[in-house]
């Protein structure tokens, strides 16, 4: 029995050195940047000071007029910053009528070391606290576009009914949802992190903004919890998302998948 299980050790030792032999052949490397990149800790990204991209502090006061506007919360990406969504906001804003808080994730600009050692659910915390504070400032009409990651994030605390005690958002958009990811590897990250350790996405391509808005490092560690975000979001969508029981509108009229979301299926959103 001792010498089966030793076996058995041996191959499963053996089948994750030849994976992450892969991981490292594909590009994982250690952690690299340059001052100018958002990686940098002597890089101090203005999304952090810049306050005015969230509606509860633009309007800390706001007028009945105010109130009565449509806000829209849009939710970058993982690794990403509310630049992502810079040219939405202006186009949206333009003439007056829509107020668009472009969140920050948690842990998304402060510099790579940091970002190593965040959780999901600092990434997601900042969501929570903007719709809160827009609720108790007397805002009704309240939205959320999210983008990539930031999809699960939105649909998490929905899911698992921590605003609850709120009014649910009147529509959810989502562009390019990630639910299922493409790249199977990410899958093997529990497995092999420890031997992957970062994965760096840099060319001779990657433009000044691209540097500048969005870490080129990915750490094994930020990727175990992008890993346990999305699994725990997939098990939620299986069970169904009631938002409003009273509501009789169909929930294809309420969200908007400006891609396919292969598990749609699964999903009820009811406002």
């Amino acid at each position: 029995m001792n010498v089966m299980l030793k076996q058995k050790g041996t191959y499963i030792y053996a089948i994750l050195m030849v994976i992450g032999t892969v991981f490292l052949i594909t590009g994982c490397t250690s952690v690299y940047y340059e001052d100018s990149w958002l990686d940098s800790p002597t890089n101090q990204h203005p999304s952090l000071t810049d306050l005015s991209r969230l509606v509860s502090t633009r309007f800390s006061n706001p007028d009945s007029n105010t109130l009565t506007k449509p806000v829209i919360i849009t939710v970058h990406g993982y690794s990403a910053t509310p630049f992502e969504w810079q040219e939405f906001a202006d186009y949206a804003e333009s003439d007056g009528s829509v107020l668009v808080s472009r969140v920050l994730l948690g842990g998304h600009v402060d510099n790579i070391e940091v970002f190593t050692t965040t959780t999901w659910q600092d990434w997601g915390y900042p969501i929570i606290e903007e719709y809160r504070a827009l609720v108790a400032l007397g805002f009704s009409r309240i939205s959320i576009a999210a983008a990539s990651a930031g999809a699960p994030l939105v649909l998490e605390p929905l899911a698992s009914e921590k605003l609850k005690e709120l009014p649910p958002p009147r529509h959810l958009f989502f562009v390019d949802p990630f639910i299922i990811p493409q790249d199977k590897n990410l899958n093997l990250i529990p497995l092999v992190g420890f031997i992957v350790g970062n994965v760096l996405e840099y060319d001779e391509n990657t433009t000044e903004a691209e540097l500048f808005n969005w870490y080129r490092n990915r750490p094994y560690q930020t990727l175990i919890q992008l890993n346990k975000l999305i699994k725990r979001v997939r098990k939620l969508l299986k069970k169904n998302i009631v938002l409003d029981q009273a509501s009789k509108r169909p929930p294809a009229k309420q969200v908007a998948f400006l891609r396919p979301l292969k598990e749609a299926k699964f999903l009820s959103l009811i406002f």
